[in-house]
């Protein structure tokens, strides 16, 4: 689950939520590559985890919850957005996978990011 509003509007602020499934523990990040080439990452507050649907062995995932409220930047054109991921202790950050159908304006094939529109005042 992901929501991230489109289409945002220089100087004002939007809430992110999103949901990623994990065996243990995680913190997870937003990383905003902006149109200017700049980098935007900050990390997400967990606001909730329940049972995911996946199972190994006899270990069953946990869905976390995060959400982080940005304020967009003046930097009209697309962003290109990620979700890294890491465990508690913060040591070795990953990207998350985000599959198909999750999303409607996927950045590219490889499942990574997304696009987001920033549109000038």
């Amino acid at each position: 689950m992901i929501e991230f509003p489109d289409y945002l509007a220089a100087g004002s602020t939007a809430m992110c939520s999103w949901e990623l499934l994990s065996y243990v523990p995680i913190r997870s990040r937003v990383r905003i590559a902006l149109p200017s080439g700049g980098i935007h990452m900050a990390e997400g507050t967990r606001v909730g985890s329940g049972d995911g649907r996946w199972q190994l062995s006899n270990r069953r995932a946990k869905a976390y919850r995060f959400q982080y409220q940005w304020t967009v930047p003046d930097d009209p054109g697309n962003c290109r957005v990620r979700f890294v991921n890491a465990e508690a202790d913060g040591q070795i950050w990953m990207n998350a996978n985000v599959p198909g159908n999750v999303d409607g304006r996927p950045h590219d094939s490889d499942g990574k990011e997304i696009r987001r529109t920033i549109v000038g005042p």
